[in-house]
């Protein structure tokens, strides 16, 4: 009996369901299908992307990164503007019509009217070592700087440092070495400002113009006649200044602030999918298809998912800093010691979400190259670190009339402490090498990550350094490197 009726209950929901087998489908009911199927697709497909990146929370406080305008009579960078608007009234030679700050096109200029130049160009350079010494710079809001924003006042940084060589130069010719150093000084601290705003791309500008800075201090420290106070002091000067250098995490929350700003940008479509730029109905139909792939929230997820995972890592030297696992983005193992916030993802996890699964992320407009952005502060750090010493080995020698033989001579009277090479991932110690002829050379491994013995004078920049030597003040000046004045 309950054979028969287990036999028999199937057999009707058999008969009940079977209808509902596709292949028994009719058209009608067909059709319905496809229709509702092409209606959720999109949300289908969006929830499939979404789903693989975790959302988790900021991992800073937005507001507090976003500081209040700077007053304009209060901001360095309005002074650098007035600057620039100044020197481009005047053509310092036939060749150009304003002054560009290539200056490549000063070479053919006699150095009689290049000198003058200069001279009629002082009061505009007292202007620029005054904004030098301002404390603060703005720079675009971050409420509303998106990858759109203009940065072009912060491109003439270079030239006006530039500028700045070029009357240093001739003051050192002059005989005047205050004036001089209080022109590299200028260019040390504007490189500062320049950074100050946080976009990478004005971090990149103000390494640059720092080390632009630091050849012509290396030179300038060379000349016999400085005394030990005036070595001391310019050694701390420049600690002062390096003093407000932007960090790579307060970048990287920057960066985070202007991605977000650009996901609100009516035209995001057109730049993450370019070929042509439309607008109308095409518009419309790049925007659902970035929808439909979950962006630009997946890009702001990812985001929000590397900065959780550096935390203050980029911070720390590089022979300290936990394990790198991606080979495009600044990405960390685990702090074993931390505890998780909810939602993240382990370091594989996120690089192969980074360099395997998302087509949109490595978009210009949603992509940071930090890796490339940290190589360059590596390098800045490490210029700054070789000034550091090889003022203090200038003064040293202004003292005991010959160069260390190490650099633990130098401790404590002139360094605190041997300096670490900040691109030496072992953590060893900055390069020295007191030369057979008297001179010495100061160096740091560079980007091959090798020691080169020292190979300053490379093509290919082998390694990074300079050449401390003392040289009397005509032969200091006639050989002053006029290369940035080109």
């Amino acid at each position: 009996m309950f054979e028969w009726f287990n036999r028999d209950v199937f057999n009707m929901a058999f008969l009940r369901w079977r209808r509902w087998w596709p292949w028994n489908w009719s058209s009608r009911t067909w059709l319905f299908a496809i229709v509702l199927g092409l209606l959720a697709s999109p949300f289908v497909s969006r929830w499939i992307c979404l789903w693989q990146v975790p959302d988790i929370a900021v991992p800073f406080d937005i507001e507090s990164v976003i500081r209040a305008e700077v007053p304009p009579e209060e901001d360095a960078f309005a002074k650098y503007v007035d600057v620039v608007k100044s020197l481009r009234q005047f053509e310092p030679g036939k060749s150009t019509t304003d002054f560009d700050f290539n200056v490549s096109h000063l070479e053919g200029l006699g150095d009689a009217r290049f000198n003058q130049w200069l001279i009629d160009r002082r009061d505009i350079l007292a202007e620029y070592q005054a904004a030098g010494a301002m404390p603060q710079a703005g720079g675009p809001s971050l409420k509303t700087a998106d990858y759109n924003v203009p940065l072009s006042p912060h491109q003439d940084f270079r030239g006006l440092v530039r500028f700045a060589i070029a009357e240093a130069s001739l003051y050192e010719r002059e005989g005047n070495l205050d004036q001089a150093w209080a022109c590299y000084l200028a260019g040390v601290r504007s490189g500062v400002h320049v950074e100050q705003p946080g976009f990478a791309l004005c971090c990149l500008i103000g390494s640059t113009t720092r080390s632009l800075s630091y050849e012509g201090v290396s030179n300038w420290a060379s000349h016999s006649v400085l005394k030990p106070e005036q070595l001391r002091t310019a050694r701390r000067d420049i600690a002062t200044a390096l003093t407000r250098r932007v960090r790579m995490s307060d970048m990287g929350r920057v960066e985070y602030i202007v991605m977000r700003n650009s996901a609100r940008d009516p035209e995001l479509a057109n730049q993450m999918i370019p070929h042509p730029a439309v607008s109308g109905p095409i518009l419309g139909f790049k925007r659902f298809l970035l929808w439909c792939v979950g962006e630009p929230e997946l890009s702001l997820r990812l985001e929000r998912q590397c900065l959780v995972n550096r935390g203050t890592e980029p911070e720390k030297p590089k022979h300290i800093r936990r394990k790198q696992r991606a080979s495009t983005r600044l990405v960390f193992e685990l702090d074993p010691q931390a505890p998780r916030q909810r939602g993240q993802l382990d370091a594989i996890s996120l690089v192969r979400a980074i360099e395997s699964t998302f087509p949109f992320y490595g978009n210009r407009q949603f992509y940071s190259a930090d890796l490339h952005l940290d190589l360059a502060l590596q390098r800045g750090d490490a210029r700054a670190t070789m000034i550091m010493v090889l003022l203090a080995a200038q003064e040293y020698q202004r003292i005991h009339g010959e160069f260390p033989e190490l650099l633990a001579e130098l401790v404590p009277d002139f360094l605190n402490e041997i300096p670490f090479d900040p691109m030496d991932v072992t953590g060893a110690p900055i390069r020295y090498r007191r030369e057979a002829h008297g001179e010495a050379i100061v160096w740091s491994i560079g980007q091959n990550e090798v020691d080169d013995d020292g190979n300053i004078d490379s093509p290919t920049f082998d390694d990074i350094g300079y050449h401390i030597r003392v040289k009397p003040l005509t032969e200091a000046t006639t050989d002053h490197p006029s290369r940035a004045q080109k």
